[in-house]
């Protein structure tokens, strides 16, 4: 293929891409440049004040994406004639960070008005949250929208509970997409965050009916959880660490639990049931760096399951509200959010950091500036002006060259520059010193008195007038020598 097909091929393919309206990591790259250094600060203020909120923006984030995919339906608050997510069973007393989400979106809304998606902010908020942690860092392509409705009854039944077998738990998964090591990878979330007590009380006192703990229960973790949450219902909300060893530093402590049987949660205890999937925890709790590795990949397809882009959804300037009138016209484009998300593969970009070239880092140093909404992947104007400039500047270059050389320029005369400056500025450009001052010729008319002598033009003493001249010549030598010295 020549240059000219393979420039061809690559413009096709990014008109292709922009129109499909796929994720970018340069979206807000000119419309809201200080967008990753304003969720980064506002998820540390919050860890600062609570340090359980780097687990719960983590977990709402997971929730948000496993109901209608990721579209931000988490964050809508209910209305009278609206039912939003937020009292489902798995999210009613136990999601939080809506707080954080709306106070970062105030933020960013100061900054850059009506242009960045509640839902980018909560993907941007979730993988802060574990880089603050100490957890790893991962490029997160940008360009969601949010959504215009909500599912409760998706959100009832669609998530995963502790409680599951791991049949079921891997089930879910694979219909929104995410297949048996994504499973086992995001399961390793828990190695930050607390669990409610009736999330695993079951496990302590009366294990399926047999009136005894759980066999795969650690005996001294058994005991020692009895004592936090004792066998009465008003405990059931006590909180106790899923990794009793480091609670709040992202690390691969959740796997190094399980292989020695101190998973809190029976579906964390469940992965070591399988032989597939005990491989993957023992390869995890020995290798940290491939738990980081393969949590970056698996984070990357959870924030891009059933994704809104393009023209689609809005941006909404409140997270817990959306505009209802939009909401209205774009109900029946919608609806297809609705159906199993295993069917949405039309707007879930493959995006691999281990495949994909990470973006340059935002500006660090950015004067905060009032943007429009957009709705393309920024300008390409600034691009065209360099350019200009860069040409503006190589064809003044030019002519200064053409000018110093002594050639014509643009059909007018020769300019010798170079002579004349080398005449003007000898001193300055060669270091050579000035010629000595010139001094009065001595005028000797030796030769004349010499000449009058041969003709017989002398009169009285010839020999006393030449001495004179003779005395005068001496003179006049010493005084050239005297001023030559």
């Amino acid at each position: 293929m020549n240059q000219k097909n393979v420039i061809i091929a690559f413009l096709v393919s990014c008109s292709l891409l922009l129109a499909n309206g796929q994720l970018d990591y340069y979206y807000y790259y000119s419309s809201c440049p200080n967008l990753q250094m304003i969720v980064k600060y506002g998820v540390w203020a919050a860890m600062k004040n609570d340090t359980r909120i780097a687990a719960s923006l983590l977990r709402l984030h997971f929730h948000d994406c496993f109901v209608n995919g990721c579209d931000g339906s988490i964050l809508l608050n209910d209305r009278k004639t609206f039912k939003g997510e937020q009292k489902a069973g798995p999210n009613i007393n136990s999601i939080r960070g809506y707080e954080v989400i709306d106070n970062i979106k105030a933020d960013v809304e100061r900054a850059c008005p009506s242009t960045v998606s509640c839902v980018d902010i909560l993907t941007l908020a979730a993988t802060e949250a574990v880089v603050l942690s100490g957890g790893p860092n991962w490029p997160v392509a940008l360009g969601r929208r949010d959504g215009v409705t909500a599912n409760l009854k998706a959100a009832n039944t669609n998530l995963p509970s502790p409680f599951e077998p791991l049949a079921n738990i891997t089930a879910k998964f694979a219909a929104v997409g995410l297949d048996i090591r994504d499973v086992v990878v995001l399961s390793g979330a828990h190695t930050i965050g607390l669990a409610q007590c009736f999330t695993f009380k079951n496990r302590l006192f009366d294990f399926k009916g047999t009136g005894l703990p759980d066999p795969n229960l650690d005996t001294s973790l058994a005991t020692s959880l009895k004592t936090s949450c004792p066998n009465v219902d008003n405990s059931n909300s006590n909180l106790n660490s899923l990794d009793l060893v480091t609670t709040y530093q992202f690390d691969n402590a959740y796997y190094k639990n399980l292989m020695s049987n101190a998973g809190l949660l029976e579906s964390d205890q469940a992965l070591m049931g399988h032989p597939l999937t005990a491989s993957m925890v023992k390869d995890y709790s020995m290798y940290p760096y491939l738990f980081y590795k393969d949590f970056a990949t698996s984070m990357v397809k959870l924030g891009n399951i059933g994704i809104i882009t393009g023209q689609n959804g809005q941006v909404r300037i409140k997270c817990g509200e959306f505009d209802f009138w939009i909401g209205i016209l774009k109900k029946n484009s919608l609806k297809k959010y609705e159906k199993p998300m295993h069917k949405e593969t039309s707007t879930t970009p493959t995006l691999d950091p281990n495949q994909q070239q990470q973006p340059p880092p935002y500006p660090q140093v950015i004067q905060q500036q009032s943007y429009k909404q957009h709705s393309g992947h920024g300008s390409v104007g600034p691009v065209i002006g360099a350019l200009a400039v860069i040409m503006v500047l190589g064809a003044i270059a030019i002519m200064i060259g053409r000018l110093c050389s002594g050639r014509r320029v643009m059909g007018h005369v020769q300019y010798d520059f170079e002579g004349w400056a080398e005449t003007k500025c000898a001193t300055c450009i060669d270091g050579r010193v000035g010629p000595p001052p010139v001094t009065a010729p001595v005028v000797v008319v030796v030769e004349e008195a010499q000449a009058d002598e041969e003709m017989g033009h002398v009169e009285g003493d010839p020999e006393g007038h030449v001495e004179e001249v003779a005395s005068q010549q001496q003179e006049a030598h010493e005084e050239h020598n005297l001023h030559e010295s």
